[in-house]
C-alpha cells in the first residue's frame, strides 16, 4: 500500500508539472481551452493461455484526474490539437490461479500516468455547426500493477508480484463535431496500436534472482471518445466526457532466469485491457 500511495504522489506531481510546461509553450496558439477533469472508470484486465483459456481476470473501479489544453472544441475548421495529462489509480479484484492451477483471489493496486498529444484536421465550413475531424494521437502510458499477497484455495500462502509497464502507443481516429446553441459535441472512434511495450519485473518484488524485462507484442484495439462542452459563460465551460479505451497484447517471448537458484522460464501471457469511463470538469477559453 505504501508503494502504491508513493506512486500516486509522483503521478500527481507529473500532472501539474506537465500542465505548467504546456501552458507557456501554447499560449500563442489562440483560441484554446485549458482545464481539468476528474472521473471514474470501470476496468478489466484479462490473461489467457495458448488455448484461449482464462488464467486470470482483474475487474473493478479506477479513478482519474486529467489536465488538458487544446482547441478540439473550437467552432472553426482547420488544424486542431490537444495535450492531455492523466493520472489514474484504484484497487481492483484479482481472480486467478497459482502456477500449478489452484484458484486464488486477491487485490491488485494500480497507479499510472498517461501523457498524450493529438493533432489533426477539422473539415467542413469555416464557422459551421457541423464538421468532421480526422486525428492522430501519440501517447506515453506507464503504470504499476501490484498484486497483493494472498492465500490460495487450499490454504497455501502465495506471494504477490509487482510489474511496471511502459507503453508508447499510436491512435488514428475520425468522427463528427457539432454545435447546438451553448452545447458543442464531438465523437471520435478509431484504432489504437502499441508501438513499443516494456514490462519490468524487479527481483525484489517478483522472487526472481535477477531483474527481467518482457516485451509483450502489441495488437490493434479500438477506442471511442464522446466529448461534450456546455458553455456557462464566454470564458468558462463545463466539460462532460465518456470514453472506451483498450489494449491488446500477444504473448511475450520466454525469458530464461532463476528463482532461488532453480532455472525457470518467465513470460507474459496473451492479455487484454478494457476501460469504460466518464469525466467531468471545467475549462477556460483563451
Amino acid at each position: 500500500m505504501a508503494r502504491w500511495i508513493k506512486s500516486i504522489g509522483k503521478g500527481l506531481a507529473v500532472v501539474f508539472l506537465s500542465a505548467a510546461v504546456i501552458i507557456p509553450q501554447s499560449a500563442a496558439a489562440v483560441p484554446f481551452d485549458f482545464g481539468a477533469k476528474a472521473g471514474w472508470e470501470s476496468f478489466r484486465w484479462k490473461e489467457v493461455d495458448e488455448n484461449g483459456d482464462r488464467l486470470l481476470e482483474e475487474t473493478g473501479p479506477r479513478y482519474t484526474i486529467n489536465a488538458f489544453l487544446g482547441n478540439t472544441m473550437r467552432p472553426k475548421s482547420g488544424f486542431i490539437y490537444n495535450v492531455d495529462a492523466r493520472l489514474y489509480f484504484g484497487i481492483v479484484d484479482y481472480d486467478g490461479q497459482t502456477q500449478d492451477g489452484v484458484p486464488a483471489q486477491s487485490d491488485t493496486y494500480y497507479s499510472g500516468f498517461t501523457l498524450e498529444g493529438t493533432s489533426g484536421i477539422r473539415l467542413g465550413p469555416a464557422g459551421g455547426n457541423f464538421n468532421w475531424d480526422v486525428i492522430g494521437k501519440l501517447g506515453y502510458d506507464t503504470w504499476v500493477r501490484d498484486i497483493d499477497d494472498t492465500v490460495d484455495a487450499i490454504g497455501r500462502q502465495v506471494s504477490g508480484v509487482r510489474e511496471s509497464y511502459f507503453i508508447l502507443n499510436l491512435r488514428l481516429g475520425t468522427g463528427p463535431k457539432w454545435r447546438v446553441s451553448r452545447w458543442t459535441g464531438r465523437f471520435v472512434a478509431g484504432l489504437k496500436y502499441p508501438l513499443w511495450t516494456s514490462e519490468y519485473l524487479d527481483k525484489a518484488d517478483s522472487g526472481l534472482d535477477e531483474n527481467i524485462t518482457l516485451r509483450p507484442k502489441g495488437r490493434l484495439s479500438a477506442f471511442v471518445d464522446f466529448s461534450n462542452r456546455i458553455r456557462l459563460s464566454r470564458k468558462v465551460h463545463l466539460q462532460v466526457d465518456a470514453y472506451y479505451d483498450s489494449y491488446r497484447f500477444d504473448r511475450s517471448d520466454r525469458e530464461s532466469t532463476t528463482m532461488g537458484g532453480v532455472p525457470v522460464l518467465v513470460w507474459q501471457p496473451e492479455s487484454s485491457q478494457d476501460v469504460i469511463g466518464i469525466l467531468v470538469g471545467v475549462g477556460l477559453v483563451f
